[in-house]
């Protein structure tokens, strides 16, 4: 445990437990005369957040590059999931119902297609070769496309952003980068008018 605490990133740790500390603070402020439960229901979250990040910590890198490719294969199962039998509110299906919890699959599927995206570009020449990109633009783009099927642009558009920030560190080229943004603003149109 003490070898784990002394590799963290610490200014990483402190500025996520200060939003969080935030968070609660303005949950409080923000529903004390509407619904005061919600505060503690916050609270509780971010005591399971710290929690989860706690016993993650404990558990070594190697194992988490194994993992990604089974995690981002139940993130897919689950996208799946919601659009055969998925809890519809409001026109949309985005919300898998569990023993009284409602569950939105993306939630996982953004932090797996990090894991994956991260597993897959590590080590990977720089300027990433077009067909890396291409691949790793399908990893993301699987999906983007089943969320956007829900139907959820805005999450939609936060994986292919997911996607374009790992790319950028990844190490894109100038060549690549002025195609797709190219494609990019002959897309807006037609997304506009979705």
């Amino acid at each position: 445990m003490r070898r784990v605490f002394r590799e963290w990133d610490w200014w990483l740790g402190g500025a996520a437990l200060a939003l969080s500390v935030i968070s609660v603070i303005v949950m409080v402020s923000a529903a004390a005369t509407l619904n005061p439960s919600l505060a503690w229901r916050q609270a509780a979250w971010v005591a399971v957040g710290i929690a989860a990040a706690l016993t993650v910590s404990q558990v070594p890198t190697s194992r988490w590059t194994e993992w990604a490719p089974y995690a981002y294969g139940l993130s897919l199962a689950l996208l799946g999931f919601v659009l055969l039998g998925g809890a519809t509110r409001l026109g949309a299906t985005r919300w898998i119902s569990l023993f009284g919890l409602s569950v939105q699959p993306v939630e996982v599927a953004k932090v797996t297609v990090i894991w994956v995206l991260a597993n897959f570009l590590a080590g990977r020449p720089s300027p990433l070769p077009g067909r890396t990109l291409a691949s790793s633009l399908a990893l993301a783009g699987v999906p983007a496309w089943l969320v956007f099927q829900q139907p959820d642009l805005g999450s939609a558009t936060v994986l292919v952003a997911i996607w374009a920030g790992m790319v950028w560190v990844g190490g894109i080229s100038t060549r690549h980068l002025l195609f797709l943004s190219a494609g990019v603003a002959g897309l807006l149109p037609l997304a506009w008018g979705i």
